[in-house]
């Protein structure tokens, strides 16, 4: 029932579902949020909907930088099947840059 609903929390209580589902297996983790993204390019929602939920889904369900890479990949292919290009290339280097920078961050904590 919450996979289907268009309520944007049954998808952030689902993505929490899957985070604890996952704890210890990168690959079911990855498989998930495909899956999600998926989701959020198939539905009828405005941009910045899309955009915040995924930012959302994107930090709940954290992968390692190989899976994280990968599912870019897989988040281009989507885009070039013609379905709605809500995440640019230029947001998702933006996006990972600033990733680099928190992870930096969190590593020298009072340092920068």
């Amino acid at each position: 029932m919450l996979e289907t609903s268009d309520n944007p929390f049954a998808l952030a209580i689902l993505a929490h579902l899957e985070t604890q589902k996952t704890r210890k297996n990168a690959f079911m983790r990855f498989e998930s949020k495909l899956r999600f993204t998926r989701s959020l390019y198939i539905r009828e929602w405005s941009r910045d909907k899309i955009i915040e939920l995924f930012h959302f889904i994107d930090w709940i369900l954290w992968l390692p930088n190989d899976l994280e890479d990968k599912l870019w990949v897989e988040i281009n292919k989507i885009e070039e099947e013609g379905k709605m290009p809500y995440i640019s290339s230029v947001e998702r280097i933006g996006y990972r840059r600033g990733l680099d920078e928190g992870r930096i961050e969190s590593s020298f904590p009072g340092k920068m």
